[in-house]
Formats: C-alpha cells, sequence, structure tokens
C-alpha cells in the first residue's frame, strides 16, 4: 500500500492492544482496540464522540492531534484571561 492509501488510525506493526470490544459512535460496528475520542467544535459548540473506529476516522477526514499533559493543560488555564475563555 502506498502512504496516501495507509490509515494511519490502523493499528500498525509493534504496537499493543487490547481485546476489548468497542462500539463505534459513528457507523456502530462493533470492533477491537484502537478506538479514538473526537470532540468536534463548531461555533462555539461542541459535541464528543467516545469511541470511534479506525475506518471512520479516516472516513471522515480526522487527523490526529497532541495531547498535552495535564500540568501543561492546567499553565495554560492560569496563563489565559478569564474573559477569554467565554
Amino acid at each position: 500500500m502506498s502512504d496516501e492509501q495507509t490509515n494511519p488510525f490502523e493499528l500498525q506493526d509493534g504496537e499493543l492492544t487490547t481485546m476489548d470490544m468497542h462500539r463505534c459512535d459513528f457507523c456502530r460496528t462493533l470492533v477491537s482496540s484502537p478506538v479514538y475520542e473526537v470532540i468536534a467544535i463548531f461555533n462555539g459548540q461542541a459535541t464528543t464522540a467516545d469511541e470511534v473506529c479506525p475506518e471512520c476516522m479516516q472516513r471522515f477526514g480526522f487527523k490526529p492531534t497532541a495531547v498535552i499533559p495535564l500540568t501543561t493543560y492546567r499553565k495554560l488555564m492560569e496563563s489565559v484571561p478569564v474573559r477569554a475563555l467565554k
């Protein structure tokens, strides 16, 4: 498979997985790990999908993002004026 056809959300060589089964919040298919959390934000409104399968991640064009540590998040929230968050 070329890089364009490879799904970055599929389990990669050497990655560990669990045998847990999850139901994708979008397609409702029963899948094993890995599943991903998606937070969709538009115009000040947000919704969360807790379990999204790799196929839906690729089909909807979601891109992986970085997760910051809790301490970094707290520092960010302390440095942002409260009125900027409203």
